[in-house]
Protein backbone atom coordinates (compact mmCIF):
# COMPACT_ATOMS: atom_id res chain seq x y z
CA UNK A 1 0.00 0.00 0.00
CA UNK A 2 1.55 3.45 -0.89
CA UNK A 3 2.13 5.64 1.99
CA UNK A 4 0.47 8.78 2.56
CA UNK A 5 1.58 11.67 4.31
CA UNK A 6 -0.14 12.37 7.55
CA UNK A 7 0.67 15.81 7.11
CA UNK A 8 2.39 17.94 5.38
CA UNK A 9 6.31 18.58 8.17
CA UNK A 10 7.81 22.04 7.67
CA UNK A 11 11.15 21.75 6.36
CA UNK A 12 12.18 24.62 8.32
CA UNK A 13 10.54 25.98 11.23
CA UNK A 14 9.74 29.75 11.32
CA UNK A 15 10.44 29.66 14.84
CA UNK A 16 14.29 28.62 13.91
CA UNK A 17 14.44 31.38 11.76
CA UNK A 18 14.16 34.21 13.59
CA UNK A 19 15.64 35.85 17.18
CA UNK A 20 18.14 33.62 18.97
CA UNK A 21 16.65 30.53 17.24
CA UNK A 22 17.70 32.30 13.99
CA UNK A 23 21.32 31.57 15.58
CA UNK A 24 21.52 27.98 16.04
CA UNK A 25 19.12 27.58 19.32
CA UNK A 26 15.95 24.82 19.12
CA UNK A 27 12.66 25.38 21.37
CA UNK A 28 13.15 24.57 25.01
CA UNK A 29 17.16 25.87 25.08
CA UNK A 30 17.82 29.14 27.04
CA UNK A 31 18.34 32.10 24.60
CA UNK A 32 19.88 34.03 27.58
CA UNK A 33 22.66 31.55 28.35
CA UNK A 34 23.50 31.63 24.69
CA UNK A 35 23.75 35.38 24.92
CA UNK A 36 25.91 35.09 27.69
CA UNK A 37 28.00 32.38 26.57
CA UNK A 38 28.08 34.47 23.03
CA UNK A 39 29.40 37.61 25.25
CA UNK A 40 31.89 36.34 27.00
CA UNK A 41 33.73 35.26 23.43
CA UNK A 42 33.19 38.54 22.58
CA UNK A 43 34.93 39.70 25.87
CA UNK A 44 37.43 37.02 24.89
CA UNK A 45 38.54 37.60 21.26
CA UNK A 46 37.22 41.44 20.54
CA UNK A 47 36.51 40.88 17.16
CA UNK A 48 36.76 43.88 15.06
CA UNK A 49 34.61 44.05 11.80
CA UNK A 50 32.05 42.12 10.47
CA UNK A 51 34.05 38.55 9.42
CA UNK A 52 35.28 38.95 12.92
CA UNK A 53 31.78 39.36 14.33
CA UNK A 54 30.56 36.24 12.08
CA UNK A 55 33.61 34.14 13.09
CA UNK A 56 32.63 34.84 16.81
CA UNK A 57 28.67 33.80 15.88
CA UNK A 58 29.76 30.44 14.47
CA UNK A 59 32.21 29.49 17.40
CA UNK A 60 29.14 30.04 20.00
CA UNK A 61 26.98 28.13 18.22
CA UNK A 62 29.34 25.14 17.85
CA UNK A 63 30.19 25.27 21.44
CA UNK A 64 26.37 25.79 22.10
CA UNK A 65 25.46 22.54 20.74
CA UNK A 66 28.56 20.60 22.06
CA UNK A 67 27.07 21.50 25.40
CA UNK A 68 23.71 20.17 24.49
CA UNK A 69 24.13 17.51 22.31
CA UNK A 70 21.50 15.46 24.77
CA UNK A 71 18.70 17.96 23.00
CA UNK A 72 19.04 15.97 19.70
CA UNK A 73 18.82 12.71 21.39
CA UNK A 74 15.28 13.76 23.14
CA UNK A 75 14.52 15.08 19.64
CA UNK A 76 15.53 12.15 17.82
CA UNK A 77 13.24 9.64 20.49
CA UNK A 78 10.33 12.12 20.04
CA UNK A 79 10.30 12.06 16.55
CA UNK A 80 10.35 8.17 16.18
CA UNK A 81 7.80 7.93 18.66
CA UNK A 82 5.69 10.41 16.61
CA UNK A 83 6.15 7.95 13.09
CA UNK A 84 5.20 4.53 15.35
CA UNK A 85 2.26 6.49 16.37
CA UNK A 86 1.60 8.05 12.69
CA UNK A 87 2.08 4.39 11.36
CA UNK A 88 -0.58 2.37 13.66
CA UNK A 89 -2.95 5.08 13.64
CA UNK A 90 -3.01 4.48 10.04
CA UNK A 91 -2.44 1.37 9.74
CA UNK A 92 -6.07 0.67 11.75
CA UNK A 93 -7.56 3.47 10.18
CA UNK A 94 -6.68 1.39 6.92
CA UNK A 95 -8.37 -1.39 8.04
CA UNK A 96 -11.94 0.25 8.63
CA UNK A 97 -11.61 1.81 5.70
CA UNK A 98 -11.17 -1.92 3.63
CA UNK A 99 -13.98 -2.87 5.46
CA UNK A 100 -16.32 -0.28 4.03
CA UNK A 101 -14.67 1.18 0.29
CA UNK A 102 -13.41 0.01 -1.96
CA UNK A 103 -9.70 -0.92 -2.68
CA UNK A 104 -7.95 2.33 -2.87
CA UNK A 105 -4.63 3.60 -2.15
CA UNK A 106 -5.85 7.04 -1.27
CA UNK A 107 -7.92 7.91 1.87
CA UNK A 108 -10.59 10.17 1.37
CA UNK A 109 -9.79 13.64 2.40
CA UNK A 110 -12.25 13.41 5.44
CA UNK A 111 -10.22 10.07 6.75
CA UNK A 112 -6.84 12.22 6.54
CA UNK A 113 -8.04 15.05 8.39
CA UNK A 114 -9.23 12.65 11.20
CA UNK A 115 -6.08 10.60 10.92
CA UNK A 116 -4.07 14.04 11.32
CA UNK A 117 -6.21 14.95 14.12
CA UNK A 118 -5.84 11.70 16.21
CA UNK A 119 -1.92 11.37 15.62
CA UNK A 120 -1.49 14.77 17.08
CA UNK A 121 -3.76 14.45 20.39
CA UNK A 122 -2.19 11.18 20.85
CA UNK A 123 1.08 12.29 20.13
CA UNK A 124 0.66 15.50 22.32
CA UNK A 125 -0.35 13.16 25.16
CA UNK A 126 2.51 10.50 25.19
CA UNK A 127 5.35 13.25 24.44
CA UNK A 128 4.43 15.68 26.60
CA UNK A 129 6.95 18.39 26.84
CA UNK A 130 9.08 16.73 23.76
CA UNK A 131 6.46 17.56 21.95
CA UNK A 132 7.97 21.35 21.42
CA UNK A 133 10.49 19.14 18.87
CA UNK A 134 7.72 17.72 16.74
CA UNK A 135 6.25 21.54 16.58
CA UNK A 136 10.08 22.45 15.46
CA UNK A 137 10.09 20.56 12.90
CA UNK A 138 12.42 17.94 11.48
CA UNK A 139 15.46 20.95 12.30
CA UNK A 140 15.72 19.53 15.84
CA UNK A 141 17.25 16.58 14.53
CA UNK A 142 21.19 15.29 14.29
CA UNK A 143 21.06 14.57 10.83
CA UNK A 144 19.42 18.47 10.42
CA UNK A 145 21.63 20.10 11.83
CA UNK A 146 24.83 18.33 10.31
CA UNK A 147 23.74 19.10 7.01
CA UNK A 148 23.62 22.74 8.18
CA UNK A 149 26.87 22.48 9.40
CA UNK A 150 28.42 21.02 6.43
CA UNK A 151 26.87 23.61 3.87
CA UNK A 152 28.58 25.96 6.69
CA UNK A 153 31.65 24.73 6.52
CA UNK A 154 31.81 25.06 2.65
CA UNK A 155 30.72 28.37 3.00
CA UNK A 156 33.00 29.43 5.35
CA UNK A 157 35.47 27.70 3.33
CA UNK A 158 35.24 29.74 0.39
CA UNK A 159 35.12 33.08 2.89
CA UNK A 160 38.57 32.12 3.75
CA UNK A 161 40.06 31.53 -0.07
CA UNK A 162 38.22 35.44 -0.49
CA UNK A 163 40.29 36.71 2.97
CA UNK A 164 43.06 34.56 1.77
CA UNK A 165 43.02 36.68 -1.78
CA UNK A 166 42.24 39.85 -0.26
CA UNK A 167 45.56 39.56 2.15
CA UNK A 168 47.23 38.91 -0.52
CA UNK A 169 46.50 41.50 -2.81
CA UNK A 170 46.60 43.69 -0.04
CA UNK A 171 50.19 42.18 0.85
CA UNK A 172 51.24 42.73 -2.75
CA UNK A 173 49.78 46.73 -3.19
CA UNK A 174 52.03 47.10 0.06
CA UNK A 175 55.18 45.61 -1.50
CA UNK A 176 54.84 47.01 -4.62
CA UNK A 177 54.02 50.73 -3.16
CA UNK A 178 56.82 50.47 -0.93
CA UNK A 179 59.28 48.94 -3.32
CA UNK A 180 58.63 51.92 -5.67
CA UNK A 181 58.81 54.57 -3.42
CA UNK A 182 62.32 53.16 -2.36
CA UNK A 183 63.75 53.14 -5.87
CA UNK A 184 65.91 55.74 -6.80
CA UNK A 185 63.66 58.06 -9.79
CA UNK A 186 65.17 58.57 -12.73
CA UNK A 187 65.13 62.29 -13.84
CA UNK A 188 65.20 62.20 -17.93
CA UNK A 189 65.27 65.46 -18.84
CA UNK A 190 69.23 65.62 -17.30
CA UNK A 191 71.79 63.75 -18.41
CA UNK A 192 74.79 62.25 -16.43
Amino acid sequence: MRRIPVMKRRRTSSVLKHGAYGRGLLQGEDPAAFEKLHKELVADYSPIGVLEEEAIWTMARIVWRRRHMDTFGAAQRAWERYDRIESRQRSEMAKELMQSYTVSSELPPEAQKELRENVEKEAREELGDDYKFIEAGRDATLDSIMEKFAVEARLDAMLDVCVKRLLHLRGLTSLTSSASSSLPRLDRGKSA
